[in-house]
């Protein structure tokens, strides 16, 4: 994000920030992804209407395409009490007005995978270079408690507490999609990027999930997945990322099934063919979740 702001080479260079991992893969070309991010917007040719939106979410969030409060967790649940154990986080910090401010943050939860807005990527590389910023006094916190994870906590905090930043998180509809409005075209997302993650099961509220998973066959080169997610991604699963509408998906290898590099990424969703799981498939073996689930369950009790 430094070298973004201040290089000369890449000021004023690109329109969009966006972290991904190993093994994701686009779902629409780089053409089609430029277009939904251009600050241009044209609404008859569905261009620019992700323009000013900082996503900081990924699908296996709580709350889905916006960063979730800390305080959604029940107060037993191990990632609210690893950031409330020290108390409250209380700020005291220099404005960008160069005024004195004090403020209570309260944590919010995201994930590395996001896509911010150059104005938001200026502000916060531009801030951690004064000591006395917000983002520097709350980074040097977290470090002190031994709390800081820049991706997952620091980043949605940030963008959750800023006066106008937190207007450009996403807008959602009441079934948790995007709020596209006409620029959308009828399009529908309802995650950024999507993976199959059974990962931190049974959650905060007690839900398992029960859909099962393919192995990876003994000859692959891949690494041999554990029993929950991220699972590794194969053509059967094209049906569901068509239904989710996200940009990206993880995780994705040709030494798992290369077939799903011969249909993405497209120029639009029509041309993703909607291929599901067919009921025959043999199953993994599946995780037992029914003790934990009820430990979890004498913990809320006591």
């Amino acid at each position: 994000m430094s070298e973004l702001t201040s290089n000369p080479s890449f000021v004023d260079q690109w329109d969009v920030f966006i972290n991904v991992s190993a093994d994701t893969m686009p779902v629409y070309t780089p053409q089609v992804l430029s277009n939904y991010f251009d600050p241009i917007i044209d609404v008859h040719r569905v261009r620019g209407f992700l323009h000013n939106i900082n996503f900081v979410t990924s699908s296996s969030c709580a709350t889905g395409l916006v960063p979730t409060n800390v305080k959604t967790f029940p107060l037993a649940w191990h990632k609210r009490k690893h950031y409330e154990s020290h108390g409250d986080f209380d700020i005291t910090y220099i404005s960008e007005g160069g005024l004195k401010k004090s403020e209570t943050l309260e944590i919010h939860f995201g994930s590395q995978w996001m896509i911010l807005t150059p104005d938001f990527v200026r502000y916060l590389a531009s801030a951690l270079r004064r000591e006395d910023s917000l983002p520097s006094i709350f980074k040097n916190e977290l470090i002190a408690r031994e709390r800081l994870m820049s991706d997952e906590t620091f980043i949605p905090t940030i963008l959750a507490h800023h006066t106008e930043f937190r207007e450009t998180m996403p807008k959602l509809e009441k079934d948790g999609s995007l709020a596209l409005g006409p620029m959308g075209l009828g399009m529908k997302i309802e995650s950024i990027r999507y993976e199959r993650m059974d990962e931190n099961m049974p959650d905060a509220y007690g839900n398992v999930v029960h859909v099962q998973r393919y192995d990876v066959p003994k000859s692959s080169t891949a690494n041999v997945p554990r029993k929950w997610g991220p699972y590794f991604l194969g053509i059967y699963d094209l049906g569901n990322i068509k239904k989710s509408g996200a940009l990206f998906i993880r995780k994705v290898a040709k030494d798992v099934d290369p077939n799903i590099f011969n249909i993405l990424p497209v120029s639009h969703s029509d041309e993703i063919p909607p291929i599901h799981w067919p009921r025959e498939v043999k199953l993994s073996e599946k995780i037992d979740w029914e003790p934990i689930l009820e430990y979890t369950k004498r913990m809320r009790t006591n």
